[in-house]
Protein backbone atom coordinates (compact mmCIF):
# COMPACT_ATOMS: atom_id res chain seq x y z
CA UNK A 1 0.00 0.00 0.00
CA UNK A 2 1.23 3.50 -0.84
CA UNK A 3 -0.85 6.52 0.19
CA UNK A 4 -0.28 10.21 -0.59
CA UNK A 5 -1.84 12.91 1.60
CA UNK A 6 -1.78 16.71 1.80
CA UNK A 7 -0.74 17.11 -1.84
CA UNK A 8 0.21 20.72 -2.69
CA UNK A 9 1.33 22.28 -6.00
CA UNK A 10 3.39 25.40 -5.11
CA UNK A 11 4.61 25.70 -8.73
CA UNK A 12 2.35 24.88 -11.66
CA UNK A 13 3.11 26.31 -15.10
CA UNK A 14 2.64 24.92 -18.62
CA UNK A 15 6.25 23.63 -18.55
CA UNK A 16 7.15 22.95 -14.88
CA UNK A 17 5.28 21.56 -11.89
CA UNK A 18 6.46 21.06 -8.32
CA UNK A 19 4.48 19.11 -5.76
CA UNK A 20 5.00 18.29 -2.12
CA UNK A 21 3.12 15.74 -0.04
CA UNK A 22 3.12 13.37 2.90
CA UNK A 23 3.20 9.63 2.20
CA UNK A 24 2.71 6.37 4.04
CA UNK A 25 3.54 2.87 2.87
CA UNK A 26 3.23 -0.70 4.09
CA UNK A 27 4.09 -4.10 2.68
CA UNK A 28 6.13 -7.24 3.09
CA UNK A 29 9.92 -6.88 2.94
CA UNK A 30 12.01 -10.07 3.14
CA UNK A 31 9.02 -11.92 4.59
CA UNK A 32 8.31 -9.35 7.32
CA UNK A 33 5.47 -6.81 7.48
CA UNK A 34 6.96 -3.30 7.31
CA UNK A 35 5.67 0.26 7.10
CA UNK A 36 6.90 3.82 7.03
CA UNK A 37 5.98 7.39 6.36
CA UNK A 38 7.57 10.66 5.34
CA UNK A 39 7.48 13.69 3.08
CA UNK A 40 8.11 13.95 -0.63
CA UNK A 41 8.85 16.64 -3.20
CA UNK A 42 8.75 16.09 -6.98
CA UNK A 43 9.85 18.33 -9.84
CA UNK A 44 8.12 17.49 -13.13
CA UNK A 45 8.96 19.10 -16.48
CA UNK A 46 7.37 19.03 -19.91
CA UNK A 47 9.80 17.89 -22.63
CA UNK A 48 8.64 17.41 -26.22
CA UNK A 49 5.01 17.54 -25.05
CA UNK A 50 5.47 14.80 -22.43
CA UNK A 51 5.56 15.24 -18.66
CA UNK A 52 8.67 13.67 -17.10
CA UNK A 53 9.89 13.52 -13.51
CA UNK A 54 13.13 15.47 -13.24
CA UNK A 55 13.71 15.03 -9.51
CA UNK A 56 12.16 13.30 -6.49
CA UNK A 57 13.18 13.77 -2.88
CA UNK A 58 11.80 11.61 -0.05
CA UNK A 59 12.57 12.10 3.64
CA UNK A 60 11.41 10.90 7.06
Amino acid sequence: MYKVQDLEWPVLTPEVAVCRYRFAWSGVVEGQQRSGQGRGTNVIVRRDGEWMMLHEHLSD
